[in-house]
């Protein structure tokens, strides 16, 4: 048997289906990624893709091409925006090497030995790169593994992965190929590459039984031949909502995790850092999908994060309150060129490079912190979520989970947190306002999914809060267009403002009467 973790590798995923003669024919080729290797592979294939053995969410992945100009063969490379061409194999691979370096410097996303995958030509959509997703979950009662859904993912033009947390876009399999199919062939094609990821994922799950859930990406090449681009052990599956919000619940409602039920660790947290407190969460794989991307601060890391999610917030990592975050975004003008901006509290700055925003930036939190004289002068950078608004106002919801007197975990209470106009948090002590919940959502859910939205975020509370093991915490909600709970902060010391002023003081007396149980004992 394997370990869930060695089997995390690409490579070690792709040894163990090449054994199986009826897969092999649908996997590109790959090698590590060496100078000799590159070399060869460059002579058989126009285009390969050079990727971390270890890396998620496309990040780390490089296209490397060949042709000819003015009857002298070039290699070309891509990543992200950047395109280099090179007359010799030495600096191409010298440059790779260097490039892989840097990524593997700030990105923990993109770790692990890199490899040299066969890049194959694949269809286009309106002239974009697409693959399809497949999501595959093994039946709780049958223990049998089935298609649970599946679609398309258009990747951004200027892209080269699909990936939806790099600007990709998901649509329905069927739309897409529309383009290539007849009406009456699309199941036909759909229903060959169910039973194709069916039985890849049955290869994969003889060698490692921890399996639950999995996430194929397969890429069709103009003969419409299904290649396997990659599997995924902890795919998030939230681009779903967007495109079957049916076929998303049926996933959601059949996930035990990643690896089935973990069990829940027991040492108390109680650093107020919030990487550290992020960290814990991160580590269990069916809360992972809820945290969003997080950096430390620093000009690389800020860059390339503006240039996958436009907004991002920067933050000191053990300050509370809301206090000392800056909302950092990357807009175009009319023009096509790029404009920079940051905003603290309500005064916004305007910069027209990156180096021009980054050198105010750094210099205003320099002088934050020294004001504060606080030990841990470190920061972070958070991907931005496009919150939901009340009356033009963001909102997010705080959570507050207590350890009862007969010890077990209970979510006591749960406000929204209304941000005064034109501010960036929401904080109460940041000048936010405390709502009950419902009115909030309601101008975008019936009152029957506000309730089920509730119990949902109520669950989540409750099982969050025995891997910190304290007496409460309070958890920091955010949802965004699509309705997805993001995580924005644990608070292992939580207040209680906010819950104090609500109208209706059910809820405040019953976190009181349990704060003051723990208090007197």
């Amino acid at each position: 048997m394997i370990s869930f973790e060695k089997l995390a590798s690409k490579w070690q995923k792709t040894k163990v289906l090449k054994k199986n003669f009826e897969i092999k024919d649908y996997l590109p080729e790959t090698k590590w990624l060496n100078k000799k290797n590159l070399k060869s592979m460059l002579q058989k294939h126009q285009a390969v893709f050079v990727k971390p053995s270890r890396g998620t969410g496309g990040v780390g992945v490089i296209k490397v091409e060949t042709g000819e100009d003015r009857d002298e063969r070039i290699y070309t490379y891509h990543h992200i925006k950047k395109t280099k061409t090179f007359k010799t194999i030495g600096k191409l691979y010298f440059s790779l090497k260097k490039k892989i370096d840097k990524i593997q410097t700030k990105s923990k996303r993109g770790q692990g030995r890199y490899m040299i995958q066969q890049g194959v030509p694949l269809l286009k959509y309106e002239n974009r790169s697409f693959d399809i997703r497949v999501i595959v979950q093994l039946n709780k009662k049958t223990k049998k593994w089935e298609s649970a859904g599946m679609l398309a993912r258009v990747a951004h033009p200027a892209k080269i992965v699909t990936n939806y947390s790099s600007s990709g876009t998901p649509m329905k399999y069927e739309q897409v190929m529309a383009s290539f199919l007849s009406k009456e062939e699309i199941p036909v094609y759909k229903e060959q590459l169910e039973n194709l990821v069916v039985k890849m994922a049955n290869e994969l799950s003889a060698q490692c039984n921890q399996l639950q859930i999995l996430g194929f990406d397969i890429g069709y090449d103009e003969n419409i031949k299904p290649w396997l681009i990659e599997v995924n052990l902890e795919p998030r599956f939230k681009s779903f909502k967007i495109t079957d919000m049916e076929t998303y619940e049926k996933i959601e409602s059949n996930f035990t995790g990643y690896r089935g039920e973990e069990p829940v660790k027991a040492k108390p947290i109680k650093k107020r850092s919030k990487w550290k407190l992020k960290n814990v969460l991160e580590k269990q794989s069916e809360f992972r999908q809820h945290v969003p991307e997080t950096q430390w601060f620093n000009h690389e890391n800020l860059s390339d994060m503006l240039d996958r999610h436009q907004m991002v917030y920067v933050k000191p990592d053990n300050w509370s309150m809301g206090r000392g975050v800056f909302r950092v975004e990357r807009v175009k003008n009319e023009d096509g060129s790029d404009r920079y901006m940051f905003q603290r509290e309500t005064k916004v700055y305007s910069f027209d490079s990156f180096a021009e925003l980054f050198a105010s930036l750094d210099k205003q939190i320099k002088d934050m912190m020294k004001k504060r004289k606080t030990k841990n002068k470190k920061c972070l950078i958070q991907k931005g979520i496009h919150l939901l608004k009340y009356e033009g106002r963001i909102f997010d919801f705080r959570v507050l989970v207590q350890r009862t007197p007969d010890h077990k975990f209970e979510v006591t209470g749960m406000a929204g947190r209304v941000a005064q106009s034109q501010r960036v948090v929401t904080n109460i002590a940041n000048h936010g306002q405390g709502y009950q919940v419902e009115p909030l959502l309601a101008q975008y859910m019936s009152d029957e999914q506000v309730q089920a939205f509730k119990i949902k975020l109520k669950e989540l509370g409750e099982k969050i809060a025995p891997i910190y093991n304290l007496d409460a915490i309070g958890i920091d909600i955010g949802v965004d267009r699509d309705f997805f709970p993001w995580i924005i902060e644990v608070n292992i010391w939580p207040n209680l403002y906010g819950f104090d002023e609500l109208e209706d003081k059910t809820m405040f007396n019953r976190i009181m009467e349990i704060r003051n149980y723990w208090k007197n004992r």
